[in-house]
Formats: structure tokens, C-alpha cells, sequence
């Protein structure tokens, strides 16, 4: 989890959850509006999630 928040734009958020024999990583953020001709636009929120069984004797 501390790669991710490393390498992630400030403001994004990275949760590592464990459920079961399931890995749960999810990111979260915004991405700002382009600006220039396009500053009308809005930013818009981001979500990614990632799902992996974990494997027997490893620790997330």
C-alpha cells in the first residue's frame, strides 16, 4: 500500500482490504478539468479496484 500512495497524484486515496482469501486494492481520486479551451469542463472522480486471491502462507 505504500507504493501505491507513493506513486499516486496527491489527493488520491489507496485502500488494501483483506476479505477471506481475497486481496482488495481500490484507488480513488479526481482528475482536474483540462483548462484552456476547455475550462467549462468539470473534473471527474476516478475509481479503480483490483481483486486477487492471496496465496497460501503470503501476508498482503
Amino acid at each position: 500500500m505504500a507504493l501505491g500512495e507513493r506513486v499516486a497524484p496527491e489527493g488520491v486515496t489507496v485502500d488494501v482490504v483483506v476479505e477471506g482469501d481475497r486481496v482488495v486494492a481500490r484507488a480513488g481520486g479526481r482528475v482536474p478539468a483540462p483548462g484552456g479551451l476547455f475550462g467549462f469542463l468539470p473534473g471527474a472522480p476516478v475509481r479503480a479496484e483490483a481483486v486477487a486471491v492471496s496465496e497460501e502462507g503470503s501476508t498482503p
